[in-house]
């Protein structure tokens, strides 16, 4: 699910690279940008997964706290940001330098507006104008509830990254391209360049750490369980050995024995069954909400699957046993009669 889930941006195909002056990403920007790997450049002081600062914002009577990103004049388009109103920053508007921001649907929701274009911010006493709405997108995965968040126009003095976005099959050989470029423009730099499907991979290979986990524990309830259950049986037959000697003299067949000892169990297994789909299909979506906002649902198909898991290992382990029980010679049953 985490997988395959749209986070809202481009995750799969931009390259970041960390730039610690305004002179690196001119001198950089221009050794690459044609290249027929890079489909997009742009540059940032923050950068989505690397989160930029906490401000309260004022509306009116409203106010609110948002993640606050400044970001170069062509950062949405490079990050695949999808734009639910209005525009994206433009270079040619001269009051996008110092004057407008965008904001997310959350922000825009938490504030009351229908439509947010045209309203003003208020942002560290200083008055800003919302020239377009963004798609909510996941900047912290599907760990958390969505931040209310404003970008703004970065200054390139600011600029803390470079964001590259890719055509399709170019992903190897454009960051060899650029690590190789850096290199050789900047030897005393280390490249600490990124891929940011791996920052987004970190929250992945977490909930594949979970689910590695409850698929073990599982394995073991499994087995634990079987095991009860063949002590049970043993028990049982135990009881009901002479019981099943005088059934097999009086002409019951192995298919007749099977049956009848089957019954039982597998009654009570039914019981277990519907508890069993009423408490887990509780616990397990309290589990999920426990530890995501955002997660797949329960459904009944994994309820469905896991009762036929759990009555397959269960015939088998008393099957077993009745048919060993079942194929006795009576006379051993009933020689002390």
């Amino acid at each position: 699910f985490s997988k395959n889930f749209d986070l809202g941006f481009a995750k799969d195909s931009v390259i970041g690279i960390p730039i610690s002056s305004e002179s690196q990403f001119e001198v950089f920007t221009n050794a690459i940008k044609n290249h027929p790997a890079v489909a997009s450049i742009s540059a940032s002081q923050n950068h989505i997964h690397f989160s930029g600062p906490l401000r309260t914002v004022r509306s009116a009577d409203q106010e609110r706290e948002a993640r606050i990103l400044n970001v170069g004049f062509n950062y949405v388009e490079t990050m695949s940001l999808k734009l639910k109103e209005g525009r994206s920053f433009e270079e040619r508007f001269t009051t996008d330098r110092d004057e407008s921001v965008l904001i997310n649907e959350t922000l825009m929701k938490e504030m009351g507006w229908a439509h947010a274009v045209g309203q003003s911010l208020v942002i560290a006493e200083k008055t800003y104008r919302v020239v377009g709405v963004l798609e909510d997108y996941y900047s912290e995965g599907l760990w958390r509830p969505i931040r209310p968040v404003v970008f703004g126009v970065a200054k390139p003095s600011v600029f803390a990254f470079i964001e590259i976005r890719l055509n399709p099959g170019f992903m190897e050989e454009g960051s060899k391209f650029f690590q190789t470029t850096w290199e050789k423009l900047f030897p005393e730099v280390p490249y600490d360049g990124f891929f940011q499907d791996v920052v987004v991979a970190e929250s992945t290979q977490v909930s594949e750490g979970i689910n590695r986990m409850f698929q073990w524990i599982s394995g073991m309830a499994i087995i634990i369980a079987a095991m009860g259950l063949f002590a049970l049986v043993a028990l049982s037959l135990a009881r009901r050995t002479k019981e099943i000697g005088i059934r097999k003299v009086m002409g019951a067949s192995i298919v007749n024995i099977m049956t009848l000892v089957n019954k039982e169990f597998i009654i009570m297994l039914g019981i277990s069954v519907l508890l069993a789909d009423a408490l887990g299909y509780y616990m397990v979506k309290s589990l999920l909400d426990s530890i995501y906002t955002f997660h797949v649902d329960v459904e009944i198909m994994a309820l469905i699957i896991s009762n036929g898991l759990v009555f397959i290992v269960a015939l088998l382990t008393i099957s077993s046993q009745v048919w060993k029980a079942a194929n006795e010679n009576p006379i051993h049953a009933l020689k002390y009669e």
